[in-house]
């Protein structure tokens, strides 16, 4: 698909992603500059996500989710969205590696006081979003990138919001729980109630948090390579592999487990989890 032009001026270059629903490709605006005007001028660079017209709502909701929560710093700017023939299309701001490509790069284990940082950051990116009613539902290392800023430090970013949606009603009261739920997200990193068909809630996004800090501390999780999704889910419910992590990390999950479907989590508390086993090592 490289080099098709959507909207009359984003030029697609090369594919950077890929996810179950669609593709991402980095793309240029050729309306920017005429080369022959302004030579040796530096094109900015967009991303640009597409799907075929069976997901048009989920892409629908994706942009809806962008507009709720444009004024989260850590969230991509949205520039425009729209439909191409059969293609559904929304152009983001470019960012660069996601923390699974950034954790690719490393050995068996990644510096605790690294991991700590990107917790952190991820966990005050996602109280930023749960503060405005949206839960992302499908957090995962592959959804969280990375981009250096002008005075050239790496913040985190969080991306992918087809499956987010909203836990309040239009009163602006916590939905209630249903059973036999419709399973979305990705199974390596999601929550023993959502295994189980349980609607997702705020608890939910954080467990997830949690499977990515031992992933990233570890480069791997215990259970990711199960063939069958119920042998997964028991090795991840039984908590076996406590014992071979870091204390907090698995507390942070409990916490999490343990939370009632519609209640607030206490996300001071986390923050001074994180933040005491940094000043303690």
């Amino acid at each position: 698909m490289s080099n098709v032009i959507i909207a009359g001026k984003y030029r697609l270059l090369k594919k950077i992603g890929a996810g179950s629903f669609g593709k991402i490709f980095s793309a240029e605006d050729i309306t920017e500059h005429n080369e022959t005007e302004k030579p040796n001028t530096i094109t900015k660079t967009y991303a640009v996500k597409v799907m075929g017209i069976t997901h048009a709502p989920m892409l629908a909701n994706e942009v809806a989710i962008y507009e709720k929560i444009r004024e989260i710093k850590n969230i991509p700017l949205l520039y425009h969205s729209g439909v191409e023939g059969k293609i559904n299309y929304i152009v983001m701001e470019l960012l660069d590696q996601s923390l699974e490509e950034f954790r690719a790069n490393y050995g068996d284990m990644l510096n605790i006081n690294v991991v700590l940082h990107l917790s952190k950051q991820m966990l005050t990116i996602v109280e930023q979003l749960h503060a405005r009613g949206i839960i992302h539902r499908d957090l995962k290392p592959s959804n969280f990138l990375l981009k250096t800023n002008s005075v050239g430090i790496s913040e985190l970013y969080l991306i992918d919001f087809g499956l987010a949606n909203s836990f309040l009603d239009e009163k602006s009261r916590h939905y209630t729980i249903k059973t036999n739920e419709t399973i979305v997200g990705t199974p390596r990193y999601m929550s023993v109630n959502m295994h189980h068909g349980l609607t997702a809630s705020r608890r939910d996004d954080l467990e997830s948090l949690g499977y990515i800090m031992l992933f990233l501390y570890h480069g791997s999780l215990v259970w990711q390579n199960q063939k069958a999704v119920s042998d997964s889910v028991n090795i991840k419910q039984k908590l076996d592999w406590t014992m071979n992590t870091v204390g907090e990390f698995v507390l942070f999950i409990l916490y999490c487990r343990n939370l009632g479907f519609a209640d607030k989590p206490n996300y001071t508390y986390l923050h001074n989890m994180l933040s005491n086993l940094s000043n303690s090592l």
